[in-house]
Formats: structure tokens, C-alpha cells, sequence
């Protein structure tokens, strides 16, 4: 997990030193529109990361208790804890078929307290990715690149197993454990999704590292992932990524693509295997990118890419309603802004089925509000 910040305690959050259904608060961690993490330690001194549903949009702090800021945000508080409750019940499902892989971040238990609810999660002190890279600006070895991405497909494939999209990777969303590996953290800040005024759909996302269809909120599925991964591996060649809106808008006026194919900016230095990957995960087109994860750890490998062209079925269906591209994607106002944030609604629906071993969970996002998009949340 990131550092402990050294900031001045939020007044809104729990109080550093008190406890909550028997963690003790030591540090916070972290805090998005949505919630808040804290560095917690149980009765035998062990830490965990703890994460708070906290929408600020719609919450207040009263002692403890977290109460709606009004009464007309009584009915989205109780929406959003209930919707946070539901993730989390998905990814506690996801953890007990991860097997002996260790790249997603693993909820321990969930319980509800203070009037909100609360996620536990395993603690993880290694650096983000987004670290590792701001220390290595020509681009990570070749061999760290390859431990990168094949880490990174691996919790992606099993991600995506359980019918989940994760829709927000990127290198501050990935954490490094003691021996490198990458672990894939915070699901559920880039499933935040509002409707504007206009009828028009606007999408919460990282615009350096979001295929084209989340920018312009169409379809979405594990294919969106797979694009997001690239361009992880893409800025981690010390590249930086080029926004899908300017490649779309350069496509649109029959001009060059404006990103350099990975292929050609890490010729001699990666694997010709590594870099064609790369650039099939960066295709625009969501239906002519890798099928998959696992097509994805294949080709890493060196073998045929005979299904890279296919792309599995959206998880985020089709919208109903036409959606105008924004002319440039949203700027984020800062988390902690003067007076009360702009109004929305997240809706973060999490159902799923699956056939044999056992329920699987699939989160299915869906939109709603007004006003205009917050920031991404940081990472856990």
C-alpha cells in the first residue's frame, strides 16, 4: 500500500488512535471521492488496510457515525454502502478461487459499522508502480517488463474469471510485493459512472491509460482491460502514452495514429514477443485486440496469437442513449474542494452466475446522476 500520509488528519475521517470493531487506527492510506483507507492493527499487532465507505458528496462525520450531508442524500448514502457492500462480496468471492496466485489484493472480511460499511483487506507495504517507474525513467529492464506484465495478466485473467472488469488499471493501481510481483488493487473507483444534464453519459477514468469505448462510454469489457494493460507496459518502456481520444480524433480525420508502436520505440531493447503484445493490447478497435488475458500471457510467450482477434462479450452492455465524445476527457477537481462537491449518484451494481464450482461474481456497472465527473480515487 502507499506510504502512510504524513498530511494533517482529515477532520472527516475516524479519528487516528480509535477503533472501529476491534482494528486500531494507526495511519491513513489513502482517500478517494468514494472512501477512505486507513493502516489498522489488530489485537496481536497485525496490520491490514482498512477501507471506509465514504462518499463525500453525499456524507458527513458526526463523532463516529457517518451520517448523509441532507436529507435528500439519505437515499445515495445508503445506495452507496450498499453497493460498496456488494463489491466487496464479489471480490471475497474472487479471493477464494485465486488459488496460489497472489496479483489481486485480498479482502479478508466485510462488516458494517458507524452507519457505513468497511472492507478488509491484506496490507501491503511495497511501492506503487507509478513509484517504481518515477525511479526508472528510461523504461524498467527487460526482464522486470516481462515479470510486470505476465504478473499483471495473470491477476487479470483471474479478474476476469470471476466476471469482474476491473476498469482502472494503471501504475498507481498496481502494488509491488518484496519480490516484484505486481498486485492489482482498488476496484470499484473507475465503476463510478454519472449522467449529465444533457442526457449525455460522462465515465469517472484515467484518461492516459482508458481504451477509446470508456472515454466515449460505449461497450466495455474484459477487451478494455486489455488495453489499459498495455498502455501500463507501454508507459513502463518509459514511453508515455499517447490519450485514446487524440488517437480516435487522429483516426477520425484520416490522420496518423499519433502513438508510436511499441514495436518501434523498444526495437533491440524488449522482445519482439513482448512489444507485438503490447501493441495488439494498444488496437483502438476493441475487436481486433487480444481475446483475452490468458491470449495476452501466450503471446508474452512467444506463441501463435491465433485468437488475439477475438474479443470476449461485453460485461458493460451497449447504452441506451447516444453518446457525444467529449472534447477532451474531464478535469478532475480536487478531492478536498471548498464547499460541497458536485452532485452524483455511483451506481455500482455487482451480480454474477457461473456454472460449475461455484458462484461467480459479476459486476455489472451501470449509470445514473448529474454533474461532473470527480477525480479517480488514489490508490489504496
Amino acid at each position: 500500500m502507499p506510504a502512510a500520509t504524513a498530511e494533517p488528519w482529515p477532520s472527516d475521517a475516524l479519528p487516528q488512535g480509535g477503533a472501529v470493531h476491534g482494528f486500531r487506527i494507526v495511519a491513513l492510506l489513502g482517500r478517494g471521492g468514494f472512501g477512505i483507507t486507513y493502516l489498522v492493527r489488530d489485537l496481536l499487532d497485525q496490520p491490514f488496510a482498512l477501507k471506509e465507505s465514504f462518499p463525500q458528496q453525499f456524507a458527513r462525520r458526526q463523532g463516529t457515525q457517518v451520517l448523509p450531508r441532507g436529507p435528500e442524500d439519505a437515499a445515495p448514502l445508503a445506495d452507496c454502502r450498499r453497493r460498496f457492500l456488494e463489491e466487496a462480496q464479489a471480490l471475497v468471492r474472487l479471493g477464494a478461487m485465486r488459488g496460489g496466485e497472489a496479483h489481486v489484493v485480498r479482502i479478508l472480511t466485510i462488516f458494517e459499522a458507524n452507519d457505513t460499511a468497511y472492507s478488509l483487506m491484506e496490507y501491503l507495504p511495497g511501492p506503487s508502480l507509478a513509484a517504481r517507474l518515477e525511479a526508472a525513467p528510461g523504461g524498467l529492464p527487460p526482464a522486470e517488463l516481462a515479470l510486470l506484465l505476465r504478473g499483471l495478466l495473470l491477476g487479470l485473467r483471474l479478474v476476469h474469471d470471476g466476471g469482474i472488469a476491473h476498469r482502472d488499471i494503471k501504475p498507481a493501481n498496481i502494488l509491488l510485493r518484496e519480490d516484484g510481483r505486481p498486485v492489482l488493487i482498488d476496484f470499484g473507483s473507475a465503476r463510478q459512472v454519472e449522467r449529465e444534464g444533457d442526457g449525455g453519459f460522462t465515465q469517472i477514468y484515467s484518461a492516459a491509460y482508458a481504451p477509446i469505448e470508456q472515454i466515449l462510454g460505449t461497450a466495455q469489457g474484459p477487451f478494455s482491460d486489455i488495453y489499459a494493460v498495455g498502455s501500463v507496459g507501454y508507459r513502463a518502456m518509459g514511453q508515455v502514452p499517447v490519450r485514446a481520444l487524440a488517437r480516435h480524433n487522429a483516426a477520425q480525420a484520416g490522420q496518423p495514429d499519433p502513438l508510436r508502436p511499441a514495436r518501434e520505440v523498444g526495437a533491440g531493447r524488449y522482445p519482439p514477443a513482448l512489444l507485438a503484445m503490447l501493441d495488439a493490447a494498444l488496437t483502438l478497435d476493441p475487436t481486433r485486440r487480444p481475446a483475452s488475458a490468458g491470449a495476452m500471457l501466450r503471446q508474452l510467450e512467444g506463441a501463435p496469437a491465433e485468437d488475439a482477434t477475438r474479443v470476449q462479450p461485453a460485461i458493460h452492455p451497449p447504452m441506451a442513449l447516444p453518446v457525444a465524445p467529449p472534447v477532451a476527457p474531464p478535469v478532475a477537481p480536487p478531492v478536498a474542494s471548498a464547499g460541497r462537491p458536485a452532485r452524483r449518484w455511483p451506481w455500482l451494481a455487482a451480480a454474477g452466475t457461473a456454472a460449475g464450482a461455484g458462484i461467480l461474481a459479476l459486476l455489472v456497472f451501470t449509470l445514473l446522476p448529474d454533474g461532473p465527473p470527480g477525480p479517480p480515487p488514489p490508490a489504496i
